[in-house]
């Protein structure tokens, strides 16, 4: 069996900011509660709620 090839993802922080809506693929959809420099607080509903800090950077999340 073959492992996945993940690709690095690279965003700019400057196209994220509080409020912005994001979705995440383990973690669904979500909202920016907190933003500093490249660490985002990121409020999570459904099955995987809560808050995650992620580095928006590298983070695999695509703005909704």
């Amino acid at each position: 069996m073959s492992t996945p090839v993940r690709h690095a993802v690279r965003h700019d922080p400057s196209d994220f900011h509080l409020g912005c809506r994001i979705r995440h693929a383990q973690f669904g959809e979500g909202v920016i509660v907190s933003l500093k420099d490249d660490i985002a607080e990121i409020a999570f509903s459904g099955a995987n709620r809560g808050i995650k800090k992620m580095n928006v950077r590298i983070a695999p999340v695509e703005k909704i």
